[in-house]
């Protein structure tokens, strides 16, 4: 297929990069590497559990119990729980207890786990779940940071993807007629009618969300962001929301509640002093 039906979009690292690289690049070893780790310690736990050893002699010779048909004739190569069996005569039994995992394995396997949360960029906890070493402080600064990444990375996506994509299936679209109840208007007409749109990502409500409303007020009474920016902040359509409003309005009065919701207005901003733009009264 013709190059120019495909969309590269990488983030790109360094000037001039015309490859993109894989966002699990970094830490694709150390992913591996734990896995191996882990069947290790899998097995040598098993190993440890099932408490094996070795027949020896003093002089290394098997010959007293050895035959040509049975190499091992006489000794014990199965045990059952509560079972004590003899062995033969100038043999000894030589334990194999491996101490693995030790007390080690969990702060390596967490060390691990926090490089390729860094790797990955994202948090130790929301990685792995592990809530163990965190408290209110840290997790709150974790997942702060964690969320910023995540909306520069949907604001790349937005740009580099989904608007080049979503014109050019409006624009394929509108051409083949394939989009159906659109008014009867030239092709160019309706292409500048319905290219207006917005693309809203997702969003993250805090812990107590009555403080980040409490703080989205004050920021909007003073003046410092628009009803729009805050809806957009929250992940929410403000046309959507004022729709509903006014039809849930329509709906109380006629059914003769009389409840009205969105009509109050917002307080009113203390008077700024004569002076500058700055509120500073001249001397």
């Amino acid at each position: 297929m013709p190059a120019r039906q495909f969309l590269h979009c990488y983030l790109a690292e360094r000037p001039e990069q015309w490859r993109g690289v894989p966002w699990m690049s970094a830490i694709l070893d150390l992913i591996h590497m734990l896995g191996e780790y882990q069947d290790a310690a899998v097995v040598a736990a098993r190993v440890g559990a099932a408490k094996m050893g070795f027949f020896k002699t003093p002089d290394g010779n098997l010959s007293p119990l050895a035959t040509d048909d049975d190499p091992t004739a006489g000794l014990i190569t199965d045990v059952e729980p509560g079972h004590f069996s003899a062995l033969p005569p100038g043999y000894e039994f030589q334990a194999f207890t491996p101490d693995y995992p030790h007390q080690l394995y969990p702060d390596f396997t967490n060390a691990i786990l926090r490089s390729i949360a860094s790797g990955l960029g994202v948090s130790y906890h929301a990685l792995t779940g592990d809530l163990t070493s965190v408290n209110f402080s840290s997790i709150r600064s974790g997942t702060l940071e964690e969320r910023e990444s995540w909306m520069v990375k949907q604001d790349w996506m937005i740009t580099s993807i989904l608007e080049p994509l979503y014109r050019r299936w409006l624009d394929r679209s509108l051409k083949l007629e394939a989009i159906k109840g659109l008014p009867s208007l030239p092709t160019d007409l309706l292409y500048q009618r319905f290219s207006a749109h917005a693309w809203r990502g997702r969003r993250w409500p805090w812990v107590d969300p009555l403080k980040d409303i409490e703080a989205t007020l004050a920021a909007v009474n003073a003046g410092l962001k628009s009803p729009q920016q805050a809806a957009a902040d929250a992940g929410i359509d403000i046309e959507t929301t004022l729709n509903d409003i006014a039809r849930f309005n329509e709906m109380s009065k006629a059914a003769g509640l009389g409840l009205t919701y969105g009509q109050n207005p917002s307080p009113a901003m203390p008077p700024i002093p004569p002076g500058d733009p700055n509120g500073k009264t001249p001397n």
